[in-house]
């Protein structure tokens, strides 16, 4: 019997950024979230692009991971410029570009 640990039979490492599209990346994630939590690892790190590092932050956390189910759908701003345009559209006496 398998160990249950987050996934239903535990953790898998994904390699992406190694020969692979994001869409081939993206479809080994989906095919094994149903019964593993897969971890990304990216090759190559500082040199990948920066959606390459963005799968890793989403897949990665698992909080983000089970909210938002898609990539697609994932809001890739950082957090402070999520609260600077909140900020803006929320704040009534802020003055637009000021």
């Amino acid at each position: 019997m398998a160990r249950q640990l987050g996934g239903k039979y535990g953790t898998v490492y994904v390699l992406t950024n190694f020969n692979s599209t994001i869409e081939e990346d993206l479809w080994r994630i989906y095919a094994l979230r149903e019964n593993y939590d897969p971890f990304v690892m990216v090759y190559d790190k500082p040199n990948a692009a920066p959606e390459m590092i963005n799968l890793q932050r989403w897949c990665n956390n698992r909080f983000v991971f089970k909210k938002v189910p898609r990539f697609e759908d994932y809001d890739t701003r950082k957090r402070g410029e999520m609260y600077d345009r909140k900020a803006r559209t929320d704040n009534p006496l802020h003055l637009g570009g000021v």
